[in-house]
């Protein structure tokens, strides 16, 4: 379903000037979470406000841990991290909680809340960026579903088969964190690459609804 018009109008508004990279997930060390944050303090060298929106949590002490270590990276890369504790009802009101919690010159907020249903949308389609770059997934539900929002998706190289790299997203290649500024990059060489990636992730979402999916498998399973 397409995000409400109004809703990208207050995402754009309240981001205005920020390349927003979002990602959600586990705090673990297979999603990759040094190389977001390092994708992030690499915009910023360049003079960039960049800001990774991280939506992650902790499952175990292992996950706690982890977490902790990714606070202490991003001040050993110059990055501030602050905590965003309330995102309000809608993905309007997350957008403005978010532009309201963006260090002056960038760097991490972490949502300590859970965010599902036309919110989450609302997060994906207005991000600059959405990395669910993993190092390894089964299958990654994740990038399917933020480009179904329309969002820009940066996946790993495993498990998201459904990625054709600079037609409807970018698969990594290495654990690089300039891949991802690359990707970027290429994006804004032109002026209507954003737009042409984000239909063709909506018209390549299309063909994983359930019910196709579930029929495909009945099918297989049908013996």
């Amino acid at each position: 379903e397409p995000v409400d018009p109004i809703t990208n109008r207050v995402w754009a508004e309240a981001l205005a000037g920020v390349t927003t990279l979002a990602k959600v997930g586990r705090w673990d060390p297979d999603k990759r979470w040094h190389m977001a944050i390092d994708a992030v303090a690499a915009l910023r060298a360049r003079g960039e406000r960049a800001v990774l929106l991280a939506r992650g949590w902790n499952g175990d002490p292992a996950a706690a841990a982890h977490h902790d270590e990714l606070r202490r990276h991003a001040g050993q890369v110059g990055l501030d991290w602050v905590r965003c504790d309330d995102g309000g009802d809608s993905g309007a009101s997350l957008a403005r909680a978010l532009g309201a919690a963006v260090p002056r010159s960038g760097g991490v907020v972490e949502l300590t809340f859970p965010i599902a249903g036309p919110t989450l949308q609302a997060f994906y389609a207005g991000s600059t960026l959405t990395l669910a770059n993993s190092g390894f997934e089964p299958f990654g539900l994740v990038g399917l579903e933020a480009m179904a929002a329309g969002s820009i998706v940066v996946t790993g190289s495993t498990g998201e088969d459904y990625v054709r790299p600079f037609e409807n997203g970018f698969a990594l290649d290495t654990d690089d964190p300039r891949e991802i500024v690359r990707s970027l990059d290429w994006l804004r060489r032109q002026p209507n690459r954003m737009e042409a990636v984000r239909t063709a992730a909506i018209g390549t979402a299309e063909r994983y609804r359930w019910s196709t999916i579930i029929d495909r498998l009945w099918f297989t399973l049908d013996r």
